[in-house]
């Protein structure tokens, strides 16, 4: 906090490096809301912004998947340590083995061929979702949620999902075809 007090402090253009962020942030969030078709033209400009944010609320409430479906180690290995220590214990060479990205169809066989049921169900249930939070309407001011994105730590890619499973799946029944 101290050092952030300082740097603020210290900025010459304090003012251009925070439009800058702002615009940075603009733009990968219409790219995040143009994956799953929420970028729309037509002759009505309310119902285009309508439709954007009808399409965000919606990625928000269930997440969007990173990343074209692609798995990285560090998540799955991640996840995996976190839901079960015993069996990621147990499947921690497996996993080192793994490539740094691979797909989702990769995960099903390497799940369909393990005779732990355990894992089995962790891969099957794993989603490298991101950009969700947690109930609540984000148009209603009283609700509270957080979207992670970035660790605070040091920055780097936090994929996330807070939504419960009826969120997730209401939401991709309607995103998969457009996804």
């Amino acid at each position: 906090m101290v050092s952030l007090i300082d740097y603020i402090h210290n900025q010459k253009d304090l003012k251009s490096l925070i439009d800058q962020d702002i615009k940075l942030g603009s733009k990968l969030l219409i790219e995040l809301n143009s994956s799953s078709d929420g970028m729309q033209l037509s002759a009505d400009v309310f119902r285009d912004t309508r439709h954007f944010a009808n399409t965000l609320f919606n990625i928000m409430r269930g997440g969007i998947f990173d990343f074209n479906y692609q798995i990285e180690k560090w998540d799955l290995s991640n996840y995996l340590a976190a839901a079960n220590k015993k069996v990621y214990a147990s499947h921690k060479n497996l996993l080192d083995g793994l490539d740094d990205i691979f797909t989702s169809f990769d995960l099903k066989k390497i799940a369909n061929h393990s005779s732990d049921k355990d894992f089995k169900r962790l891969c099957t249930e794993y989603m490298p979702l991101k950009f969700s939070r947690r109930h609540g309407d984000p148009s209603r001011p009283w609700n509270k949620f957080s979207i992670n994105t970035r660790s605070e730590i040091d920055g780097s890619k936090i994929l996330d999902y807070e939504g419960n499973w009826r969120d997730i799946f209401q939401n991709w029944e309607a995103l998969a075809l457009s996804y």
